[in-house]
């Protein structure tokens, strides 16, 4: 069940920057022309929602267990049972 949950969650990732790549490219942004402080603001927004995506997708996922354990103490009483 948890690979279903993940497997679902990567394919969201993936088409997610898909979209956000055919909407650059229907709205034809051409990056050559922006100003610098519009080129940094981008790379900025692009470089949370990548770690964002990361941080979700993969991380919180694989400590799960240890999190549940340090946050609720009760829960390794209930899953040990």
């Amino acid at each position: 069940m948890e690979e279903m949950i993940t497997g679902a969650r990567n394919s969201f990732s993936g088409l997610l920057f898909v979209n956000v790549f055919n909407s650059m490219n229907a709205f034809r942004v051409s990056f050559n022309s922006m100003e610098n402080h519009w080129l940094l603001l981008i790379s900025f927004s692009l470089t949370v929602v990548v770690l964002l995506f990361y941080v979700t997708g993969f991380l919180i996922p694989q400590k799960a267990e240890e999190l549940l354990q340090e946050t609720y103490p009760e829960y390794k009483m209930v899953k040990s049972d």
